[in-house]
């Protein structure tokens, strides 16, 4: 985009422009992206001659309104950069959780959590806190971060709160009012996102979490026609999900062909969760481990489970190797795999 002067005007080619008289004035759009908005609101400055220059005239806006515009830029901007800064932290810390490094993921989702702005590290954090994993039990923390994030309107903590308050989980006492409250408050903010995929999936959560099966059957069936454009254009994730409502009937007719096809599909894909499933369903023993190790390799805290114990007990056929059983039910139960902690509580008894 070329500026009355006739340089480049880099922020309004940034921006989505509209044109006031013959002069190029951006209107800001913010992208999924926080670390290109900021760097976009930071190019309001950068614009090629006087700032005035610039400015719509009348009758198109008022100056003193544009000139507020501009500077509420620069805040915007200084904003977005210190949240793409805990997006970055929170990023770094899901890595950690992959790899089981839960000492830094820990502190890489508290370092974006305490500043209030990332919803998304306050979930993952709570989720620490509830599970114990990498930290000591702290339920009182856990439900304070599961409120903060829900709070922000993050979807998956608005259904760990609704399911908290209907059914006294995830650390938080039963409270029907509250969980009315926050049944609509998330159906609300649900319902704005429009064709959001997200917010289709946790519609349908939402609805399956409180027993209203019709309208939860209805918003699976809008996911699956999401999935299925998607699944066939060999995108593992959405290969792997569609596998699920098949198997389970979710918005779509149960049919196991189907959920086995599109689930192998995936596993070849490289999706862990249909790694471990097409492991679990396979009658071949070292098809099955085979299966599980590429999960595991993918950081599957119940294929690290499943893998462990078939080494542990060597079934159906399958060679005992009591040391690496062992190594990978630690590894499941440090991960949060209740299970696997049980197992290991067990064999603690017995050895006393």
């Amino acid at each position: 985009m070329r500026t009355p002067n006739g340089s480049t005007d880099f922020a309004a080619s940034a921006f989505n422009v509209r044109v006031c008289g013959d002069k190029p004035w951006p209107n800001i759009r913010f992208n999924a992206d926080p670390q290109q908005a900021a760097l976009r609101l930071l190019a309001v400055g950068r614009l090629s001659g006087p700032l005035d220059e610039h400015m719509p005239s009348e009758p198109c806006g008022r100056m003193k309104r544009a000139r507020k515009q501009y500077r509420t830029a620069g805040i915007l901007a200084l904003m977005l950069i210190v949240q793409s800064l805990c997006f970055a932290n929170t990023e770094r810390g899901l890595e950690a959780m992959r790899a089981g490094d839960f000492d830094r993921a820990k502190a890489e989702f508290a370092a974006a959590a305490e500043k209030e702005l990332d919803r998304q590290a306050q979930f993952h954090l709570a989720r620490m806190y509830q599970r114990a994993i990498g930290t000591k039990y702290n339920c009182e923390k856990a439900a304070e971060l599961f409120l903060k994030s829900a709070e922000q309107r993050y979807f998956p903590a608005m259904l760990s709160v609704v399911e908290g308050y209907a059914f006294g989980r995830n650390c938080m006492n039963s409270d029907q009012g509250l969980a009315a409250l926050w049944f609509e408050r998330a159906r609300t903010g649900m319902l704005a996102a429009g064709d959001d995929v997200i917010a289709i999936r946790s519609l349908a959560v939402l609805y399956t979490l409180l027993g209203h099966k019709d309208e939860a059957h209805r918003w699976y069936a809008k996911l699956a026609q999401h999935l299925i454009p998607k699944a066939e254009a060999d995108d593992a994730n959405a290969q792997a999900e569609l596998a699920s409502l098949y198997a389970r009937g979710d918005g779509v007719s149960v049919d196991a062909m189907e959920a086995r096809k599109w689930r192998l599909k995936a596993a070849k894909g490289g999706n862990a969760d249909a790694q471990f499933f097409v492991g679990a369903q396979s009658k071949n023993p070292q098809e099955r481990l085979a299966w599980w190790r590429k999960a595991v390799n993918q950081g599957h805290s119940w294929a690290m489970y499943r893998l462990g114990m078939a080494l542990l007990e060597g079934q159906d056929a399958i060679p005992r190797n009591e040391e690496e059983g062992m190594h990978w039910v630690r590894e499941a139960a440090r991960r949060g795999v209740d299970y696997a902690r049980e197992v290991l509580r067990k064999r603690e008894s017995t050895q006393r």
